[in-house]
């Protein structure tokens, strides 16, 4: 569940990034940082930690994955159940 909330904020990061590369400064959302309305540069500064960020958020959400170990999905759920065949004590 982890590695889902690291992937989710390596996809808004890298959104973000690239955000700051297409937008000048005076169209940004005013909620990120580096918005001037008299500016009409990019922010590349901005945009390559965004960038940096969403590259480790990506490795986190591996990170995680591997440490947690990734789930088997061709294993059918039954073969998890497992029978105890009868013993002297059923009689």
């Amino acid at each position: 569940m982890r590695a889902a909330y690291w992937m989710c904020a390596s996809v808004v990061l890298f959104a973000i990034a690239i955000i700051y590369l297409v937008e000048p400064s005076k169209k940004l959302p005013h909620f990120l940082p580096g918005y001037d309305p008299d500016l009409a540069l990019h922010q590349i500064a901005h945009a390559v930690m965004a960038g940096f960020f969403a590259i480790v958020a990506f490795f986190g959400a591996l990170a995680s994955l591997i440490a947690g170990g990734i789930p088997d999905v061709q294993e059918p759920p039954s073969s998890h159940i497992h029978t105890v065949p009868p013993g002297d004590g059923d009689r």
